[in-house]
């Protein structure tokens, strides 16, 4: 990017966010922003942060004012003199200029100019004075304003994002697997459509009833029940994990592995300890994985049979097709080495060790 166009760049930012060095981060009014601009002010939203964020995070270095709105921003005292003079506020002459145009250099030593509409009534007076004893101390210098990195002055990635996940983000459902373990959900047999459905479903970005009442495209009622036991409103962790008829479909799987485990309650933590006695042996792991998406996947598909088309299917009928289907994916990768369907159904570990 040449110099002039990041000139112009610049013009069109300062036209459309105002020119100061660093914009308040809240919604303009009206609908004229971005929608990058609307999820960074939604970042705090999300979490019960309804004011600028990033205050906790950049310093403003105060200079000549050049870039600090005198009444608008919090520069002194712990809110905008705006909110603090509120009555003195109404009658500035110059309520939105910044504070290098309220005042001037007398002999190296600042002073302020401030000019108001009319006279002052009696209360307006005190107001100005003790305004006045506020900011006269402060020290403003011929130096640019400037803005600084709470994290030794210089802006890291890796303090910011450790901050957002820290204080703005809202917990992960993730908080309780094994980072290790979540990172190799990609490198399943499993074709990659189905991978990233998991991905999703792991960080509860699936449509599931309970997410579509949360995001008001449905009302909550009965409908937003799991429909495979109608015992408890349908969530990934539900209809993947604690509904009776996955707990069942899980335990099928487990035994057909020869495995013996207690079962969690959430999909995170069920496939971390589905997989952890496979977690050395890389095709092992591959294989077993590409089972575990293979539930994930029949069972939403199942999910969408019944509410969709009325299909009503058992325990093992679902178990029978999680077999058939991780079998049909298995001999996409299994070219040379294919394995029969019974083979399959007897001896899963031998046909993914071949």
């Amino acid at each position: 990017m040449t110099l002039f166009q990041i000139w112009l760049w610049k013009l069109v930012l300062e036209a459309k966010y105002g020119n100061v060095e660093r914009v308040k981060l809240v919604l303009p009014r009206g609908n004229k922003f971005s929608l990058w601009w609307k999820d960074l002010v939604g970042l705090g939203v999300t979490n019960g942060v309804e004011d600028d964020w990033t205050q906790h995070v950049f310093l403003k270095k105060l200079g000549c004012g050049g870039s600090t709105r005198f009444w608008l921003d919090r520069w002194v005292g712990l809110a905008p003199l705006c909110e603090t003079f509120p009555r003195i506020f109404k009658v500035s002459l110059h309520p939105e200029c910044v504070i290098k145009d309220l005042g001037e250099w007398v002999n190296d030593t600042w002073v302020w100019r401030l000019a108001w509409r009319r006279n002052f009534f009696i209360r307006e007076e005190e107001s100005y004075n003790n305004l006045m004893e506020i900011i006269t101390p402060v020290p403003i210098t011929k130096e640019e304003d400037s803005w600084s990195f709470i994290d030794g002055g210089m802006f890291t990635v890796r303090y910011m994002y450790s901050y957002l996940y820290k204080n703005i983000l809202p917990p992960s459902p993730l908080a309780l697997c094994s980072v290790g373990v979540i990172a190799r959900v990609w490198e399943s047999w499993a074709p990659l459509k189905v991978i990233v459905f998991s991905w999703q479903a792991l960080f509860g970005r699936l449509p599931t009833h309970g997410n579509l009442v949360r995001r008001r495209i449905i009302i909550d009622g009965e409908a937003s029940f799991c429909v495979f036991c109608n015992g408890a409103r349908e969530s990934e962790n539900h209809l993947f994990s604690s509904c009776a008829t996955a707990w069942l479909v899980w335990s099928k799987v487990h035994r057909w592995f020869g495995l013996t485990s207690v079962l969690p309650n959430s999909i995170s933590s069920l496939l971390e300890s589905f997989l952890t006695c496979y977690r050395k042996k890389k095709n092992g792991f591959k294989g077993v994985l590409l089972v575990w998406h293979a539930v994930i996947w029949v069972l939403w598909r199942l999910r969408n049979e019944r509410i969709f088309s009325g299909t009503i299917v058992e325990p093992s009928e679902i178990f029978d097709r999680v077999q058939y289907v991780s079998w049909k994916w298995l001999l996409a990768i299994k070219v040379n080495s294919p394995c029969l369907f019974y083979e399959w159904c007897v001896n899963p570990s031998e046909c993914i060790a071949r």
